[in-house]
């Protein structure tokens, strides 16, 4: 048997984050008298400008990151699947969700964040809202591709020629198609939306300023990078490795559509 090295590699980089993550994510003390020290045997990563363990800080904004990118690419998954079932529908029904896909797709992500922000101010849950409802069209329109070229199939004619009932063929036949190919686009979700987190955190737009998040800790550490590179070398590093994990999950997880 063939090994997918590509998934196995992410898969296998990808767990050993989360496990870093879990074991070093832990509750912070502030001690400003020991602020931007430089990596030791004491503090792995250095401090911040509060003194604050940057490795406690970097694995609590990385499961943060995980938690908004897995929420993003499951509800993403879920409604684009649906969407694509609806724009498969024809007359005014697909017509009107085509149309709905198109305008929210014409929006970039990081924008629609940015009102959200400015309209109701930084918060998880409008991440996750604002970054779910960019994604969903992308998904949609993949699925809605896929089955209308399967809704021209030979053995789905047969089947409606048969008086199969519609959400017979759409249970057995349309999704068992392309999940596979839609879970490989939610991986590709899931890693554009922690890096988009990253982003807005570094703009002061993502997650509230209390909760640690690795956009944030680049925000601040651009400002020392010069003195203290620790506060962008390593923040900078984990979101690197984090995002690669996904990038080779989802290329090995690609399979041949005719397939």
């Amino acid at each position: 048997m063939k090994v997918n090295r590509k998934l196995f590699s992410g898969l296998f980089l990808f767990f050993f984050l989360l496990l870093f993550f879990l074991v070093f994510s832990k509750p912070t003390e502030f001690m400003p008298e020991m602020a931007y020290l430089p990596p030791s045997m004491k503090f792995f990563f250095g401090t911040d400008s509060f003194g604050r363990d940057l490795l406690s800080l970097v694995c609590s904004g990385g499961l943060i990151s995980l938690f908004i990118g897995l929420c993003v690419s499951i509800l993403s998954l879920i409604f684009g699947l649906l969407l694509s079932l609806l724009m498969l529908v024809k007359g005014v029904v697909g017509s009107f969700f085509k149309m709905v896909c198109n305008a929210v797709k014409s929006i970039p992500a990081i924008l629609f964040a940015l009102f959200l922000s400015a309209l109701f101010g930084p918060g998880v849950f409008l991440v996750i809202l604002s970054l779910t409802l960019s994604h969903i069209p992308n998904i949609a329109y993949t699925g809605y591709l896929r089955l209308k070229v399967l809704s021209k199939k030979d053995f789905i004619l047969a089947l409606e020629s048969q008086g199969v009932k519609k959400w017979r063929i759409v249970i057995r036949h349309y999704i068992p198609h392309i999940i596979a190919e839609l879970s490989s686009q939610a991986v590709a979700v899931f890693s554009s939306s922690i890096l988009t987190e990253a982003s807005l955190s570094f703009l002061g737009c993502g997650i509230p300023a209390y909760l640690p998040s690795i956009g944030s800790i680049l925000s601040e550490g651009r400002k020392v990078m010069l003195t203290s590179f620790h506060m962008v070398l390593f923040p900078s590093l984990i979101l690197f490795l984090l995002a690669l994990s996904l990038v080779l999950i989802q290329e090995g997880s690609k399979l041949d559509p005719s397939s």
